[in-house]
C-alpha cells in the first residue's frame, strides 16, 4: 500500500493529471513505467486489504458455517489477485514495449484488463461486506448495538460505490488517456483507503459507544417515543434495609425492620395489616412492623 502510494506521488510530481499535448516526452515515457508499476501495486494492495477483511471476520464469528464461506472468499481473492497480478505485469511483451519499443513487442487492450479486473473485483467485495450481516443480525445483543456493529461494517457499500462509479469511468473515459488514467487512478486509491477504514473501524469501538450510542438512543427516543419513564424521571425508589447491609442510617423507631413501603401507595394494605403491626406513627403517616413482619413506612 505504500508503495503504491508512493509511486501515485512520483506520477503526480512528473505530469500525472495534465493533458498529453501538455506533457513532455520524457514525462509520457515516465508516465508509461508508472503505469506498470501502479496496476501492479493496486492489485496487491486490494487483495492485501480483502484478506485482512477476511482474517478480521475469522476472530469475531466462530460459528463453522461462515468459516468456511470466509475461508473460500479468501482462496478465491488470493487467486484473484494472483491472476491479475501476472495479467498487468505481462500487459506488453515485452515489458518495457510501452516505453522503450521494439519491432516484434506488442500489447494488449488495457481497458479489456482493467474492466475485468474491476467487475470480479466488485463481485468479490459485495461477498465479503454482504458475509457477516445474517451472523450480525442474529447475535443475541441489543438492536441498538447490532445496528452499530453493521454500520460499521457497512462502510464496505461506500468502496462498492466507488468501485462502480469507477466502472463507469471505464467504459466511458475521457479522450485525453492522461486525464482518464488520472481519474481512474484517484478512485483506485479512494477504494483502498476505505478498504483500510473499514478493516480498522472494529478496533474503533470504544470510540463508537461512547459517542454513537447515546445519539442513535436519543434520536430513538425522539422518534419513536418511550413508554417507560427516563432515568430522571422514574418513580422514587423504596430502599431496601437488610440486617448487617449497607444503606442509610436508620431511626430508633425503625431500625429492625427489613422493608419500607410507602402508606399512599398501599394504604388498604396498610389498613387491613394495621393489627398486625407492632407500632404506629401516625404523625408522619408512617406504619412499622417488627422484625419478624414487615413495615410500611414513607421512604
Amino acid at each position: 500500500m505504500l508503495a503504491q502510494q508512493g509511486v501515485c506521488i512520483w506520477a503526480i510530481v512528473n505530469g500525472m493529471g495534465n493533458r498529453e499535448v501538455d506533457m513532455t516526452m520524457k514525462e509520457l515515457l515516465l508516465q508509461a513505467r508508472v503505469l506498470v508499476a501502479v496496476s501492479t501495486t493496486w492489485i496487491f494492495s486490494t487483495t492485501v486489504i480483502k484478506l485482512a477483511v477476511l482474517a478480521l471476520y475469522l476472530r469475531i464469528f466462530t460459528t463453522p458455517g461462515f468459516r468456511r464461506w470466509a475461508v473460500s472468499l479468501m482462496v478465491i481473492d488470493v487467486c484473484f489477485g494472483i491472476t491479475f497480478l501476472v495479467v498487468f505485469i505481462t500487459h506488453c511483451n515485452p515489458v518495457s514495449q510501452q516505453w522503450d519499443p521494439v519491432p516484434w513487442g506488442s500489447c494488449r487492450s488495457l481497458t479489456s484488463s482493467e474492466l475485468s479486473s474491476i467487475s470480479l473485483n466488485l463481485v468479490l467485495d459485495t461477498a465479503i461486506v454482504v458475509l457477516p450481516m445474517p451472523w450480525l443480525w442474529n447475535l443475541r445483543m441489543a438492536l441498538s448495538h447490532k445496528l452499530v456493529v453493521m454500520v460499521m461494517f457497512g462502510f464496505g457499500f461506500a468502496t462498492i460505490a466507488i468501485m462502480c462509479y469507477r466502472l463507469d469511468q471505464t467504459v466511458h473515459s475521457d479522450p485525453d488517456p492522461m486525464i482518464a488514467t488520472a481519474r481512474i487512478g484517484l478512485l483506485s486509491n479512494l477504494e483502498l483507503w476505505l478498504g483500510i477504514i473499514v478493516t480498522c473501524l472494529p478496533t474503533m469501538a470504544p470510540f463508537f459507544r461512547t459517542n454513537l450510542l447515546p445519539g442513535l438512543s436519543k434520536l430513538s427516543r425522539k422518534l419513536y417515543g418511550s413508554s417507560a419513564p427516563s432515568s430522571k424521571e422514574e418513580t422514587p425508589r423504596v430502599q431496601l434495609r437488610t440486617f448487617g447491609g449497607s444503606g442509610p442510617p436508620v431511626s430508633k423507631d425503625n431500625k429492625n425492620y427489613t422493608e419500607l413501603l410507602r402508606v399512599q401507595q398501599y394504604g388498604s394494605v396498610a389498613k387491613q395489616r394495621w393489627n398486625s403491626c407492632t407500632k404506629a406513627i401516625p404523625d408522619n403517616g408512617y406504619v412499622t412492623r417488627s422484625r419478624s413482619y414487615c413495615a410500611f413506612v414513607h421512604a
